[in-house]
C-alpha cells in the first residue's frame, strides 16, 4: 500500500494567483512611479519658467 495521495492542484493555483496579484501590484507601483515622475517633470517645468523670467526681470533691472 502507498500513502494518502494528495490533490496539489489547488495549492498550485493560489500560488500561482499570489503571484499575478503580486506582478499585478508592481505594475499598479510602476505606474504610479510613473505619474509621479510625470508630475515632477511639468512642475519643475513650469517652475524653471518662472524663475527664467524672475531672473530675467532683476538682470535686466540691475543692469539697465
Amino acid at each position: 500500500m502507498h500513502g494518502p495521495q494528495f490533490d496539489d492542484t489547488n495549492d498550485r493555483s493560489k500560488a500561482d494567483s499570489h503571484r499575478s496579484a503580486r506582478g499585478a501590484g508592481l505594475a499598479e507601483y510602476g505606474l504610479l512611479l510613473l505619474l509621479i515622475l510625470l508630475a515632477c517633470l511639468i512642475a519643475l517645468g513650469t517652475l524653471g519658467t518662472t524663475l527664467s523670467a524672475a531672473y530675467n526681470t532683476i538682470t535686466t533691472t540691475l543692469f539697465a
